[in-house]
């Protein structure tokens, strides 16, 4: 059974990339190219955020609630932040630090530390104002990163050419079976 409602037929024929549902059970869903972000709010509205909204690119590539309640917008051209008043609040581009700005993954660990995974430059770790980039030549397992979710003592990196370990410095995991699994690696 097909569902049809305001938001299918708003979002139809376009490429969805990313869908989130923020604590105050908002539907946030990244589009590629036509609208920028639609926020689907829990009493109906649907709103677009774009370009002409502040955000720095139509090119959404996922999207990311803060501990604070602000949504993250990673696009092709860096970093736009939503703050709860719905008003962009933040942008991050090469201007103030992503020299490469194609922004495909975000993480926020504990401390309210941005983690930004690019296409091709590495990983952003965006604290406050300062702006600090690792790439394959840190020890990262491959420029492009491709999600980043919380460990024990740091963070768990995926790449286009398998899989990091941050904490502080970075460690590439490889040749994990049952004898030698990750836990023990880790822990």
């Amino acid at each position: 059974h097909a569902v049809y409602n305001e938001i299918t037929e708003y979002l139809k024929g376009v490429s969805v990339r990313d869908i989130i549902q923020d604590s105050s059970g908002n539907i946030w869903f990244a589009t590629y190219r036509r609208y920028g972000v639609v926020k689907l709010s829990f009493t109906g509205e649907i709103k677009a955020y774009n370009k002409a909204s502040g955000i720095l690119s139509n090119l959404i590539n996922s999207l990311y609630e803060l501990h604070n309640g602000n949504i993250v917008i990673a696009t092709e051209d860096g970093i736009s932040i939503i703050g709860r008043s719905g008003n962009v609040i933040k942008n991050y581009n090469y201007d103030n630090g992503l020299e490469y700005s194609n922004i495909i993954s975000i993480y926020q660990d504990e401390n309210g530390t941005i983690y930004a995974g690019s296409d091709g430059g590495g990983l952003y770790i965006i604290d406050k104002d300062s702006i600090t980039n690792y790439t394959d030549a840190d020890g990262l397992t491959s420029n492009v990163v491709s999600c980043i979710t919380k460990g024990e003592n740091g963070i768990w990196v995926g790449t286009n050419n398998g899989l990091s370990y941050y904490d502080g410095t970075f460690r590439a995991i490889s040749n994990i079976d049952f004898s030698n699994n990750i836990y023990s690696m880790m822990y």
